[in-house]
């Protein structure tokens, strides 16, 4: 994986390829932010509980375009990278879709139950106990670095 991201990064036709991207992500951000203030003025008449179904609508279609797209074409891509990507694209501080974070975050909430139940499938006992001192060392220090700060 190190050797296709050093490829992209230090071969001329890698450069292209990465600018190329580049250039076609901004017209994309571009014309979705157009779209959103088409769309703002076309819905004046909702409110509320439809503007938080609008906004789960709009998280779950991006997911759906953004998972395979980080899957697919970032060398050995997490689809949790695909899910981040696309809440930080829609989210109040790049294109503005989802703009009242409180009616979303219970979706958020339920994200991370799921995240962690998957990272519990996939740790066995004896993995665990082989990283017992990063886990609990380094989670009791997180812990207690919150409750100071």
């Amino acid at each position: 994986a190190m050797s296709v991201v050093y490829g992209l990064t230090t071969t001329a036709r890698g450069q292209a390829s990465l600018a190329a991207l580049g250039v076609q992500l901004e017209a994309a951000l571009c014309a979705a932010g157009e779209l959103l203030a088409a769309g703002a003025s076309m819905l004046p008449h909702v409110h509320g509980p439809e503007i938080a179904l609008l906004e789960a609508i709009a998280l779950l279609a991006v997911s759906i375009v953004c998972v395979p797209l980080v899957v697919s074409k970032i060398p050995g891509g997490n689809p949790v990278l695909g899910y981040l990507l696309g809440g930080a694209l829609i989210g109040p501080y790049a294109l503005g879709i989802i703009q009242d974070v409180d009616n979303i975050k219970h979706l958020a909430e339920i994200g991370v139950v799921f995240l962690l139940f998957n990272i519990g499938l996939e740790l066995s006992m004896d993995r665990l106990a082989s990283m017992a001192k990063y886990v609990f060392g380094m989670g009791t220090l997180q812990v207690v670095l919150t409750l100071a700060g």
